[in-house]
């Protein structure tokens, strides 16, 4: 009889990848790995540790997340990321309204 997995269907993650660290407003932040803890999380996942910086704030930030929680690092500004949102909200909307 064999056994499942326990191995994450999620690839790696290595020390100094660039990562995208979305917040709950949808936002995604640039983040680089700076440490790989194991494969502390839920199910064996990998956790790591990730270096941020906010604008505005001369420090960074450091905080931890499982890889599944990480996206591709974003591609444009912060008021760019807001503005596809708030188009694909009110494409939503539109198409909910009845006609």
């Amino acid at each position: 009889m064999s056994r499942p997995s326990r191995r994450p269907a999620i690839a790696r993650v290595k020390v100094g990848t660039l990562v995208g660290m979305p917040n709950d407003l949808g936002i995604v932040r640039v983040a680089e790995v700076i440490e790989d803890r194991g494969n502390l999380g839920i199910g064996g996942e990998q956790i790591v540790r990730l270096r941020f910086r906010v604008e505005g704030v001369d420090e960074d930030f450091e905080t931890e997340r499982p890889v599944s929680e990480l996206t591709a690092p974003p591609t444009g500004s912060i008021i760019d990321q807001l503005r596809r949102r708030d188009r694909a909200e009110r494409r939503k909307a539109r198409r909910a309204a009845p006609a």
